[in-house]
């Protein structure tokens, strides 16, 4: 089958083809600038300690490793997250700055990985930390809806 484009005729196929690419390049596009705005937004929450909103961002079997430290699950992380929160809300643990550095999303059709490092300071308990991490996340799709499915972090240098 042929179409008429601009008076020159194009094999259908092509077309679609044409069609089907772009489309995929846009929808990788928008995946990707989605899953960003996901990690900004979850980034936010966690420096506010926002769990109503951090807990609406993690898929059910969420799992949380930093090093050195055993893995925490959903229901453990944000139970951490609590205490975060009551030093946070008492001044006791305060975020100077929060910047993510070297953020990197790969797309996996309904998967994404996160990698990046995030610089950290502030003080905690009258104690100043000034902290380089770098991390990487496991973020899932589902309903169109990006939810992180996994952490873990390192030292960086």
């Amino acid at each position: 089958m042929l179409k008429r484009l601009n008076n020159t005729l194009i094999p259908i196929n092509i077309v679609l083809a044409s069609i089907a690419i772009f489309a995929g390049k846009l929808s990788a596009a928008d995946s990707t600038d989605s899953v960003a705005e996901s990690f900004a937004a979850f980034s936010r929450a966690f420096q506010s300690a926002d769990i109503e909103t951090l807990d609406q961002m993690l898929t059910d079997d969420y799992v949380h490793t930093n090093t050195g430290a055993p893995p925490l699950n959903k229901k453990a992380w944000l139970r951490w997250l609590e205490s975060r929160r009551a030093d946070i809300s008492s001044g006791d643990y305060v975020f100077e700055s929060y910047e993510i550095e070297d953020l990197e999303i790969v797309l996996y059709d309904s998967a994404a990985v996160v990698t990046g490092v995030v610089h950290i300071k502030g003080i905690n308990h009258k104690e100043p930390f000034n902290r380089r991490i770098r991390f990487t996340n496991l973020w899932i799709s589902a309903g169109g809806v990006w939810r992180r499915a996994a952490f873990h972090d390192a030292p960086a240098s």
